[in-house]
């Protein structure tokens, strides 16, 4: 007899898991207007999104907004680029550990006031690092070691 294949076959485990994670979580502000775009087609797989510890900000793309250290229902982020915006003395932390398993596996950090841009990216290990790491990152290594 050969195994037929479910809904779930293929999926990445920790994708899987941190879907199911988010189960009782509450959704991003915002959130649904990102299932909506997708919905209508206008912000496809490997489309970028604004997740802001902020508020509004001047990028142009579409934002969700959350507060920092909360844990949040990601999933409308799947398979998308994420490119979180914070300031000093915010945690940025808790939303990249939610973000990496289900997003695309290079997550962009925006500093607003120092005005600094770095990146969270896969290592051939499977895990992740800040790249680059360049003058003005140092508080973001801490997460990264």
């Amino acid at each position: 007899m050969s195994a037929v294949a479910g809904p779930l076959d293929g999926i990445d485990p920790a994708m899987l898991r941190a879907w199911q994670a988010m189960d009782t979580l509450p959704l991003p502000r915002n959130a649904s207007s990102i299932k909506a775009a997708r919905e209508a087609g206008r912000l496809d797989f490997g489309g970028s999104v604004a997740v802001s510890l902020i508020g509004d900000t001047p990028l142009r793309m579409p934002h969700i907004y959350i507060d920092p250290g909360k844990r949040y229902d990601f999933r409308c982020m799947t398979g998308l680029f994420a490119f979180i915006v914070t300031k000093p003395g915010l945690d940025s932390k808790t939303a990249i550990d939610q973000l990496w398993p289900i997003t695309q596996k290079y997550i962009t950090l925006v500093d607003v006031e120092r005005q600094v841009v770095a990146s969270v990216v896969d290592t051939t290990n499977g895990g992740r690092k800040l790249w680059p790491r360049r003058k003005g990152s140092e508080p973001w290594l801490a997460i990264f070691g």
